[in-house]
């Protein structure tokens, strides 16, 4: 028993290592940078942390308002469907390898809605620009990628089902709680590795990234504030 349970801890941290650092690479790279190259951007900046996520700063005209906010999105979107197309690769197909390729999908999948949920609810990351462009009509885009995550979540668990049989013993709902054990064995390992990266390699602009827009229309109405009081010659 507890051989099969450190083996599986095992796997289920390199499936959320990999699948994290590719899905980084898709998300960054293809989705970012390469509807920035074909849009004609300019980007001057690519940074990608070990575990935690990455950004890629690029310029685009005061008028490309149309072209900023796809590059936005692209991320989110080339990761969809990316992870749409490996699951749909491995559908009906047995093995460690399949296995692992259905949970990685089906998790970039739960990743790309959630972020565009919560990013564009909030005001961050990749759903900054939807965010203003849409004010409170944004629901009418979190609310469906809301409810795709909770799919992607559901075929996610589905689709983790076999990994429970690997532990050895008659009661099905001791197997399950080993399997959940695991993953959550899995997921503290790298949300420890995430947090510990960025304490120790501190990047202003990816911080400025992630923070939410009231806070920062709050700074911006702070300085406005402040620059006016400094002009009628207030201390």
């Amino acid at each position: 028993m507890l051989v099969a349970a450190l083996r599986l801890t095992g796997f289920a941290i390199a499936v959320a290592l990999l699948t994290s650092r590719l899905g980084l690479l898709v998300h960054e790279v293809v989705g970012h940078g390469g509807v920035a190259w074909l849009g004609g951007a300019r980007v001057d900046e690519l940074a990608l942390f070990w575990f935690a996520g990455g950004y890629i700063h690029y310029q685009v005209g005061q008028d490309d308002v149309a072209l900023a906010l796809a590059i936005q999105l692209a991320g989110i979107g080339v990761e969809a469907v990316v992870a749409g197309l490996v699951v749909a690769s491995v559908r009906g197909r047995v093995g460690a390898l399949a296995l692992a390729a259905r949970v990685a999908g089906w998790a970039c999948l739960v990743h790309a809605s959630f972020y565009l949920a919560a990013g564009t609810w909030h005001g961050f990351g990749d759903g900054v620009g939807l965010f203003r462009q849409l004010g409170r009509g944004r629901v009418l885009v979190v609310a469906p990628a809301a409810l795709l995550m909770l799919g992607a979540v559901a075929a996610g668990v589905r689709a983790l089902a076999p990994l429970a049989d690997v532990v050895p013993g008659p009661r099905p709902a001791r197997r399950w709680l080993v399997l959940a054990a695991a993953l959550l064995v899995a997921g503290a390992t790298h949300g420890a590795l995430t947090a510990g990266e960025l304490t120790v390699r501190a990047d202003r602009r990816y911080a400025e990234v992630m923070r939410r827009e009231p806070a920062r229309i709050v700074d911006r109405e702070l300085a406005a504030w402040l620059e006016a009081e400094r002009a009628r010659g207030a201390v």
